[in-house]
């Protein structure tokens, strides 16, 4: 006997989610309440007896924490068994198999938006509207900040006409909800790296010099970069992938025993500087080290407090600023060899903050990546 959609909500009624009625072969709701209803097994059929329907569930709280990994494109998908966390919970549809990974977690009560969402910055910024439809690269729904977010679930019919079906249906994995963010990311940014790999082999050796380099200044271990050198390439139908993945940890131990090495300034010699804006973004990489040898201090307008705390911690590996229980002071040395404590004011930092580090100001939608910022300290410094 084939499941009702009553019988469908039922079921996840009695799993502690939250079904949401969605008319057939869409993927939104169509009433305005849909955010705050809870939806019990005695209200069920008000909601579910009425004739075919799709059903949501809404993800966050009133489903115990669900959360949903939603991989949008065929490199996500292809990326995500060896970064995700094991769940046995994930369905898709025949196109697009495994392409949601169910998990619980905390995430709802930490992020601000109900969905975080990861899109391709070529494709997003598109006039083809159809080629702007397919710029979500993968998607976190958390029904995070008290808003609502919902997948639509097996039991229903996707867009394409395709059902909706379960690839394993168990239990979501219990995770740990910050660590599930920042896999999500990783697959976010490979996804793009997988995509935008180099086709001409005559530049693919520097590519993965240029990788190893870079994600061995995000402090990934040389075993880890060479794993990651490896799935991307593998993913991205690279037949050398071996040789890559030897050379991304080959530069990662360069890098590691103080040698100058390919890094980001290579990537964005090989890739848009659209794309490389987003992978630093997704990775939370912040500055990398320059032809005078100070690291560059990346400065984000819509993030001021990040750079504002990277400041402050390379202002804290110096041996000559103190805290005098009152006011930050900087030691001076006087002419004739007595030290001094001088009050450590806003154009000091400014001026300090050009001594220690190469302020790099963010520039988006452009051909150049970054450029030497004015002399300036990020808001937020004080």
């Amino acid at each position: 006997m084939t499941a009702t959609p009553l019988d469908i909500a039922l079921s996840y009624i009695q799993r502690g989610w939250n079904p949401v009625p969605i008319p057939l072969g869409a993927k939104k709701p169509t009433d305005t309440r849909w955010q705050q209803r809870i939806i019990t097994a005695k209200t069920a059929p008000r909601y579910f007896n009425g004739g075919p329907k799709n059903i949501g569930v809404l993800q966050g709280p009133s489903s115990g924490g669900l959360t949903d990994v939603d991989l949008d494109c065929a490199e996500a998908i292809a990326l995500a068994p060896y970064i995700l966390p094991r769940t046995d919970a994930v369905f898709g549809r025949a196109s697009k198999h495994r392409s949601h990974y169910l998990y619980r977690t905390d995430l709802a009560n930490k992020l601000q938006n109900a969905t975080e969402q990861f899109k391709d910055p070529i494709l997003a910024k598109s006039r083809d509207a159809a080629v702007k439809e397919r710029a979500m690269v993968v998607e976190l729904r958390t029904g995070g900040g008290g808003k609502g977010a919902q997948t639509v679930f097996p039991g229903s019919i996707h867009e394409s006409g395709e059902a909706i079906e379960w690839d394993t249906n168990g239990e979501p994995a219990v995770v740990d909800g910050d660590d599930l963010f920042d896999r999500v990311r990783k697959i976010a940014a490979y996804s793009l790296l997988v995509r935008y790999w180099p086709r001409v082999p005559g530049s693919r050796h520097d590519c993965a010099l240029a990788l190893g380099g870079f994600l061995a200044r995000t402090s990934e271990t040389t075993t880890t970069i060479k794993e990651t050198a490896e799935l991307i390439t593998r993913t991205a139908g690279d037949s050398e992938w071996r040789d890559r993945g030897r050379a991304a940890k080959d530069a990662a131990e360069a890098h590691n025993s103080g040698q100058n090495t390919y890094g980001l300034p290579t990537l964005l010699k090989l890739f848009d500087a659209a794309v490389i804006d987003s992978i630093t973004e997704w990775l939370g990489y912040r500055g990398f080290k320059t032809e005078n040898g100070l690291p560059n201090l990346l400065i984000n307008d819509s993030d001021p407090t990040a750079a504002a705390k990277e400041l402050a911690a390379l202002i804290a590996a110096r041996d000559d600023f103190l805290f005098n229980g009152n006011a930050p002071v900087r030691v001076a040395v006087e002419a004739n060899g007595m030290p001094r404590a001088l009050e450590v004011t806003t154009e000091a930092v400014r001026v300090l903050a050009h001594e220690i580090c190469n302020p790099i100001k963010r520039i988006k939608q452009s051909d150049i990546a970054w450029r030497r910022s004015r002399p300036m300290i990020p808001s937020g410094v004080r």
